[in-house]
């Protein structure tokens, strides 16, 4: 009941229908959700995908119902928010369980934080238009699965640390809808440290340092940009930055 990711799929090849981030969950016996559409748009019986799970893997789903404002809509635009009830897709290729499947990910989850709603296809297909939903016309077998990512570089301000930042490190870190710690692997291509600026590697950061670092998340693997901006807060230690790389968890 489980799509792969596929990390070899890049943005210039296919088209984004929609991208949202799940907010929180409403109905723990359905899959019910509250959502704001990032980019694209979501229409009624528009065929998705949800994830990441914990293996980093998409189930695909069908759009059930579409409320704003708990009024019935046929679609949702860029930045609006949204409850929508998704439904299995089931046939031969799909187990009837996967209504249990994306419920149980996301209790194991504690909480839809870091889920996305996704839908991808290929430019060079899909050209005719479903003129009820004015949108592409595909099948679930024609979404782009996304990857998903352990590790991901930053290039990253210390703002405020009473003292230094080392490796192993593991504040929380913000970024979207992400909330889940993540450990300090590495440090390296230093811009600036302003403790000594004559240092090319430093092995920890102060007040004021900037760095590229490399992160990996300790439970479970997100779907991320390049580019989204990221905070790291943890008592009283703040530092700013923004994501420039991510590997896969497939590679």
């Amino acid at each position: 009941s489980l799509t792969d990711s596929n990390p070899s799929i890049s943005s210039d090849n296919y088209k984004i229908i929609s991208n949202i981030k799940v907010v929180d969950n409403l109905i723990h016996n359905e899959i019910a959700l509250l959502v704001i559409v990032k980019k694209g748009f979501l229409s009624l019986r528009q065929y998705v995908l949800i994830g990441p799970c914990s293996r980093g893997l998409y189930y695909p789903v069908k759009v059930h119902s579409l409320r704003v404002n708990d009024i019935p809509v046929r679609n949702v635009l860029t930045g609006q928010c949204a409850t929508i009830i998704l439904e299995p897709v089931v046939d031969d290729n799909y187990d009837v369980n996967v209504l249990d499947d994306v419920s149980s990910m996301i209790s194991l989850r504690r909480s839809p934080v870091g889920l996305v709603v996704i839908a991808n296809i290929n430019n060079a297909d899909n050209d005719e238009i479903d003129h009820e939903s004015n949108i592409p016309k595909y099948h679930y077998n024609d979404l782009i699965v996304p990857s998903s990512a352990w590790e991901f570089d930053v290039r990253l301000v210390i703002v405020n640390h009473p003292g230094k930042v080392k490796l192993n490190y593991a504040p929380v870190i913000h970024v979207d809808n992400i909330h889940q710690s993540a450990k300090l692997i590495d440090i390296s291509s230093p811009i600036y440290s302003k403790a000594n600026p004559e240092i090319m590697n430093p092995i920890e950061l102060s007040n004021g340092d900037r760095a590229i670092c490399r992160f990996k998340f300790l439970y479970r693997p997100e779907f991320l940009h390049i580019g989204s901006p990221l905070v790291v807060r943890d008592g009283r230690i703040r530092a700013i930055g923004h994501i420039i790389n991510i590997y896969s968890a497939s590679s």
